[in-house]
């Protein structure tokens, strides 16, 4: 602006509107993420950096590199994308890069990597739509991965060696377990993302989304609104025993009636030990 004042402009160029709307919108998206205390922050970026890219390394063993588990998942006339099958595995890929920069350590990397991230996630949709590509990822995928990759950059993941151990045993534990869980389905690539969402066709990235949900929300909520929080996180846990295939979707209610019982137990001990201050949480009023 000063510039433009110096040169007696009034309308701004193009390039300059875009910088200055950029910027407008970042100032006031980390005057909101500054209200967040930097324990928490480093706390929801350790919880999205473990579940975004132990969801890219799913999608990667189920959707793009596992031929052999995608069998009858769709036609043999597919056109591959180079050794993979679709453009989205650079998504994940992006993804992968940035847990490796983070559990090494480099703040550089893990920063470029995850806006890599976001800006591939971003552009995906429109390039799968202009080019027609037969087998596309559905809209919240690539949503997913944004989301992820942004809640990893508010805060510092590394900020104790503890929270770098986690991120760096958890995230290929947890990609294990959800891969295994969906082979048990036998379904390959449509429980991913090549079928629309449904509840008798549960997608392995909504399992991730809830639970990246449910650990945001978690460490978001205050001292008041924590048991509530932590009664709904319980209650919906059939939910993941429905997709582990441990539970049978025709006969819901035992299910839901235990998660009741266990989700109000959960909630009672958060009422009664809740978390210290010095974690940022405020005192129930």
């Amino acid at each position: 602006m000063d510039v433009a004042e110096d040169e007696r402009r009034v309308n701004p160029s193009a390039r300059e509107f875009v910088n200055l709307g950029i910027s407008g919108l970042l100032a006031r998206i980390m005057l909101v993420v500054g209200r967040i205390p930097v324990r928490r922050r480093s706390r929801i970026a350790v919880g999205a950096t473990i579940i975004g890219s132990a969801a890219a390394a799913t999608q990667m063993v189920l959707g793009e590199v596992g031929r052999w588990f995608r069998y009858g998942s769709y036609g043999a006339d597919v056109a591959l994308f180079g050794p993979f099958t679709t453009a989205a595995s650079l998504v994940y890929l992006l993804c992968l890069f940035a847990l490796l920069a983070t559990v090494l350590r480099l703040p550089k990397a893990r920063v470029a990597a995850h806006l890599l991230t976001i800006g591939a996630a971003i552009t995906l949709p429109l390039g799968t739509t202009l080019t027609q590509t037969a087998i596309t990822p559905d809209w919240y995928i690539p949503a997913f991965f944004a989301v992820a990759a942004a809640l990893a950059l508010i805060g510092d993941p590394n900020r104790t060696e503890g929270a770098r151990a986690l991120m760096m045993w958890s995230a290929p534990v947890l990609a294990a377990g959800v891969t295994f869980a969906a082979y048990r389905h036998g379904a390959g690539a449509r429980t991913t993302y090549y079928s629309d969402f449904s509840w008798n066709q549960f997608p392995v990235t909504m399992s991730f989304v809830l639970a990246l949900a449910f650990v945001t929300a978690l460490t978001l909520s205050n001292r008041a609104a924590l048991p509530w929080v932590t009664y709904l996180v319980v209650f919906a846990s059939p939910l993941y025993l429905w997709f582990t295939g441990l539970a049978v979707q025709n006969h819901p209610a035992p299910y839901f009636i235990g998660s009741s019982v266990l989700a109000a137990a959960a909630a009672w001990y958060v009422t009664k030990r809740p978390p210290h201050a010095k974690d940022g949480y405020t005192p129930a009023t």
